[in-house]
């Protein structure tokens, strides 16, 4: 009796910290039941957990090609008793939201050292992805900023100085071309496009009379 005292008081605490885990911790068998999830799982979802355990995800209205892929996933962890780590998830919940997941699947051993069940934990990334897609939106703007200030420069160039007109558009093809020929590592072509043009600068502040 005390035996039994000590592993109820150990599963209602395996229970507790399972359910106060804001990870998605999720349980599902062979033929893609729901045999145990937390409340951070079910939350997610919209549901609760008594909506969710003894359902399948076509049973909680996924996406089919996100069940066909989950299925895959499961059944290749459970087949080859392997772990899956899936960095970067899409997908969508019972609502149509759509989120970023880091996923990790690992098997989960009967009596009889079967796999008949998976372990799933998933952290949403949604905040983390779409601020990187803010930065890199942002570096592109700045980046088209830049070329066109350069642009600007370089068309300021060609106004004062006639005698070298399109010489700022000329000068960039053959810095390149030179830089081809001289076995110039290709990731450096951005940095001589931008400042070819720019040679000669130092002509919007020389007098008339001097050029």
């Amino acid at each position: 009796q005390s035996t039994q005292i000590v592993l109820d008081e150990q599963q209602k605490m395996l229970h507790q910290v399972m359910d106060t885990n804001p990870t998605l911790i999720y349980v599902r068998d062979r033929s893609g039941r729901y045999t145990l999830v937390n409340e951070a799982a079910a939350k997610f979802e919209g549901l609760s957990i008594e909506d969710i355990v003894g359902k399948t995800d076509s049973e909680l209205n996924h996406e089919k090609s996100q069940l066909v892929r989950w299925r895959h996933g499961d059944l290749d962890v459970m087949d080859h008793v392997r772990e899956l780590i899936l960095p970067e998830e899409r997908m969508t919940d019972t609502h149509g939201r759509e989120h970023y997941m880091h996923t990790i699947k690992r098997p989960l051993l009967n009596m009889n050292g079967e796999a008949d069940q998976i372990l799933g934990v998933s952290i949403d990334i949604s905040a983390r992805k779409r601020a990187e897609e803010r930065a890199l939106q942002a570096i592109a703007e700045l980046s088209k900023a830049y070329d066109e200030t350069i642009l600007g420069w370089a068309r300021a160039l060609d106004i004062r100085d006639h005698e070298t007109e399109a010489h700022a558009t000329r000068v960039p093809k053959m810095t390149l071309k030179l830089a081809s020929a001289m076995g110039v590592d290709p990731g450096e072509y951005l940095k001589l496009q931008r400042g070819a043009p720019l040679v000669g600068l130092g002509i919007l502040g020389s007098p008339d009379k001097i050029l």
